[in-house]
């Protein structure tokens, strides 16, 4: 299990905003925005990449109660309508 999963675990049992099942919840940096966004995404280099750098950054520990990453939130928003019209845009080629 990555170390992350954990941390989507924790900030998915927020009652203050329940998270749809299959979801899991991530802050932008910068001004820690919410997203809510399909776990399968998880896997997608993009996102993998995003969580490494955290990762290289503060070790295991993450600067908030749940899963940071490190982007303005206009660029992750970006993403994510990529991903929405075509999640295959952003899988690497078996």
């Amino acid at each position: 299990m990555r170390w992350w999963h954990a941390l989507i675990l924790r900030s998915s049992d927020d009652s203050n905003y329940p998270t749809q099942q299959g979801y899991a919840v991530v802050y932008v940096w910068s001004d820690w925005q919410r997203f809510e966004i399909m776990a399968r995404y998880l896997d997608l280099p993009v996102i993998i990449g995003l969580l490494k750098k955290v990762e290289e950054e503060f070790g295991k520990a993450q600067p908030s109660s749940g899963l940071s990453l490190p982007c303005e939130p206009l660029f992750f928003w970006w993403v994510l309508q990529l991903l929405d019209q075509d999640e295959s845009i952003l899988r690497p080629w078996t």
